[in-house]
């Protein structure tokens, strides 16, 4: 019964493993040919040289070749694509871009360059073919003796006067630097450059096309602009008033706080998608139990609850110090993991903003780093809050010999190397520097992650 079933009906077993498609194999396929005009010419054409080029007929698209030529027969049959331009006793080589650079295709001892090999290998860059001898019709050959120093030349940047011309060969023709002093600046109009990298004008004495051209200008606007750039004279003062300014009285922001807990309730409400920097705070407590205290916030609530966060941030574990007007950053997992330290920022912010207290808890070293940066300040003892590291920083500063120095350091080993401080100590007058690196990791280096928050 089965096998009459299945004879008739086929097998039961229906198979959902798809065949693999096939790709259709071509015998033949299309490659653009270029050709060059002298034997000297190792650069990879760019946009304005193919477009002269093309132009005086030496570019062929899409020209069809067949994957069962022979290297003599591709030869020959580009030969005759480009017609009476290759005299015959002017011999071929094919050339592929590398880079910046043309490269002959390496192929190991015994192999030749067919047509299935150079399908496989040029794939989809162009064949560029370099004559053994100068063309007769060389449209560039006025181009290409000017225009070797463009060509053996990386790059050039002018700004204020300076320029600086790079070379990628070992050249020394190619490196130009040119001071204000020898030139006078022009902070408009036109800048100056050297021929055929930075000109405006129609000349064919540099291969950088234009494309180029418009980058190099847009990156002498940027540093114009940049440099040009007048650092902000505004007082803080005016500055808070301007942002003071923006409050609208109309819109309200809530804060439910509990004065047992007053950070938590601020990072609640501050971490609201709703919350809204410009809008005015009304402020209402309440204790342990939830019970809200009745009263209107007409400005005393909202001056109590931010003078209280102020108070709360000193005694919060991202701030640290031996007295309580000299507190600097710590570093404290929890809080750059729930991004705490971006919230402390702000509730400093909104506190000079709305008439709150100013954040007085900061050291002169952080306060240093919050308006000039990390790399300006030069932190000291007094900064320390670990007092077992101070004491023996300490120890290491009241070193009056080498040895002694030495046996004061070994305690550090451990902390050196993950501070990246541990060196060798050639003479007494390290323990200067090594306690200013010590100091500069432990107060700004170790902390500059919640300090970029």
């Amino acid at each position: 019964m089965r096998y009459e079933t299945r004879r008739t009906f086929g097998n039961w077993a229906t198979s959902t493993k798809k065949k693999r498609v096939r790709g259709q194999y071509h015998q033949t396929f299309n490659k653009d040919v270029i050709l060059l005009t002298n034997p000297t010419w190792a650069k990879v054409c760019t946009h304005q040289t193919k477009e002269q080029l093309y132009q005086a007929g030496n570019i062929l698209s899409a020209f069809e070749f067949d994957k069962s030529w022979s290297y003599h027969t591709i030869i020959s049959q580009i030969r005759d694509g480009f017609g009476d331009k290759i005299p015959p006793d002017i011999s071929l080589s094919c050339l592929m871009g590398c880079g910046k650079k043309l490269v002959s295709p390496v192929l190991r001892d015994g192999q030749e360059l067919n047509g299935s090999l150079l399908h496989k290998i040029f794939r989809l860059k162009a064949l560029y073919v370099r004559p053994s001898k100068p063309l007769a019709n060389d449209c560039l050959a006025h181009s290409d003796s000017e225009g070797k120093r463009a060509d053996n030349c990386a790059g050039a940047i002018v700004s204020k006067g300076i320029t600086v011309a790079f070379n990628d060969e070992s050249s020394d023709s190619c490196v130009e630097v040119q001071t204000p002093s020898s030139k006078p600046p022009k902070r408009r109009g036109r800048q100056e450059s050297p021929p055929g990298l930075l000109d405006d004008g129609p000349s064919t004495s540099s291969d950088m096309s234009s494309s180029d051209e418009e980058l190099n200008r847009a990156i002498l606007a940027s540093i114009d602009n940049q440099m040009n750039a007048m650092p902000c004279d505004k007082p803080a003062s005016e500055i808070l008033l301007q942002l003071a300014s923006k409050i609208t009285p109309n819109k309200t922001c809530k804060f439910n706080i509990n004065r047992q807990s007053v950070l938590d309730g601020s990072i609640r409400g501050f971490k609201r998608v709703s919350y809204d920097p410009t809008a005015t705070m009304s402020v209402r407590f309440s204790d342990d139990l939830g019970t809200y205290e009745e009263a209107i916030d007409l400005g005393g609530p909202q001056r109590e609850f931010l003078t209280l966060l102020m108070e709360a941030l000193v005694r919060s574990p991202m701030f640290e110090g031996v007295e309580e007007k000299k507190q600097n950053l710590t570093l404290d997992s929890k809080a750059l993991r729930d991004d705490e330290y971006f919230i402390a920022g702000r509730a400093i912010a909104v506190s000079l903003v709305h008439g709150g207290p100013a954040p007085r808890f900061l050291s002169p070293t952080l306060f240093t780093c919050l308006v000039q940066g990390p790399e300006t300040v030069k932190p000291s003892l007094e900064d320390v809050a670990d007092s077992d590291l101070k004491d023996k920083l300490q120890k290491i500063l009241r070193s009056t010999g080498l040895g002694e120095l030495m046996a004061a350091t070994e305690p550090l080993l451990e902390f050196l190397a993950t501070a990246g401080c541990l060196r060798h100590l050639k003479c007494l007058e390290d323990k200067e520097l090594l306690v200013q690196d010590i100091l500069m990791f432990q107060v700004v280096h170790r902390v500059r992650g919640p300090f970029e928050r």
